[in-house]
């Protein structure tokens, strides 16, 4: 699964998930099975390799790591939205 796949998928779970607690529409889960395998491997990869990706990732002068991780993410959803280039962590 492409980045840009994984994205969409968890960003899907999420409006769900906010529609449901917020709004009280819909079903949060669809296929619970899959939906949550799914998300339980991402996090599983993410907490493996969270140092690895720290290390690498890019912080401009004055900003915090916040700030770079913040910046990162949203870059992420851009590209899905508007097909903007990734930058890279490096």
């Amino acid at each position: 699964m492409t980045q840009a796949e994984l994205s969409r998928k968890l960003s899907d779970m999420y409006t769900r998930r906010n529609n449901f607690v917020h709004a009280g529409t819909g079903a949060f889960w669809r296929d619970e099975t899959e939906e949550l395998e799914l998300l339980e491997k991402v996090v599983a990869k993410l907490i493996l390799r969270i140092t690895d990706i720290d290390l690498e990732l890019d912080i401009r002068e004055g900003e915090t790591k916040w700030h770079a991780w913040e910046r990162y993410v949203n870059s992420i959803f851009d590209n899905i939205i508007f097909g903007a280039e990734v930058p890279s962590m490096e």
